[in-house]
């Protein structure tokens, strides 16, 4: 890597330490402003994190019937 290219990267990167337990295998939200962390949440096994659309999908899939309310 020339030295141009790792310093230019060096630059874009930004070190977020997350505070975890040594035996912490899952995932994560994270909440990131200007390059500083500020809070993080870790998922449950049965949690994920999905559009509105995607849930809307889902309920679909699973058999619910999905209407948009009627306009007044």
């Amino acid at each position: 890597m020339t030295t141009i290219l790792r310093q230019a990267t060096k630059a874009l990167l930004n070190e977020v330490v997350i505070n975890v337990a040594p035996d912490f295998s899952g995932r994560l939200t994270v909440y990131v402003e200007n390059g500083e962390l500020k809070a993080y949440r870790p998922y449950s096994p049965e949690e994920f994190t999905a559009t509105l659309g995607t849930f809307i999908e889902l309920a679909v899939r699973a058999g619910w019937k999905v209407t948009p309310p009627e306009e007044e």
